[in-house]
């Protein structure tokens, strides 16, 4: 993710202050959008899993090449949990494969008759958040660019606090949150401000909230 975020301020220092449009690099991957489109659960193959073999086999509608991806992708999966069950450099780092894996080290070790956690599910859980995250990622950062545009003080209160906190050359982690709160509650606000979702299923609180 640090990788993606260098890259991106990368690409917007590349126009130099110049008006441009962010859509296209913000938008997700094309192998991703691929797997999405011809696996997903609007396809008629979902509910024909033997139709989607058929086309695989006779490379018909790029189910051959979205079947690929999807290899691809679990394989990746696969070698980062691995990576990071071996590496001693990655065992201390808070990051969601890691505290899973905590969490089934610490089942293995008691007395748990009935849990849900495993290896194959962790990999499923990567999947859901790599798959259902990179669109809405993509589309708050967009919002985040355009409200930034909009409110100039907002973004020179966010920069001198960024700066403030890590310097002109450092990364801010997820870690540093309490050392950056106007920036952290900026994103959350933003949230609020342009729901991703706005007709998602309903909710309620779970108890009486007083307004005053």
């Amino acid at each position: 993710m640090m990788e993606e975020a260098s890259a991106l301020v990368e690409e917007m220092q590349n126009h130099e202050g110049k008006p441009t449009d962010f859509v296209s690099t913000l938008k997700s991957s094309s192998n991703v959008n691929v797997a999405l489109k011809y696996v997903g659960p609007s396809n008629p193959s979902s509910i024909a899993p033997g139709l989607r073999k058929f086309c695989k086999i006779f490379k018909i509608g790029g189910f051959d090449y979205a079947s690929k991806t999807i290899k691809n992708f679990t394989s990746f999966t696969r070698n980062e949990i691995t990576h990071h069950k071996t590496s001693p450099s990655l065992r201390d780092i808070e990051d969601f494969i890691n505290c899973y894996l905590d969490k089934l080290s610490e089942i293995s070790k008691g007395k748990f008759s009935k849990n849900y956690f495993s290896e194959k599910m962790l990999e499923g859980n990567l999947a859901v958040l790599f798959l259902g995250a990179s669109d809405t990622i993509s589309s708050s950062l967009g919002w985040l660019l355009r409200l930034m545009c909009k409110y100039k003080d907002m973004q020179d209160k966010v920069y001198a606090e960024v700066i403030e906190a890590v310097g002109k050359d450092g990364k801010v982690r997820y870690e540093d949150r309490h050392r950056i709160p106007f920036t952290f509650a900026v994103l959350m606000e933003m949230q609020r401000f342009v729901s991703i979702v706005p007709l998602s299923g309903t909710r309620k609180a779970s108890n009486d909230i007083p307004v005053r």
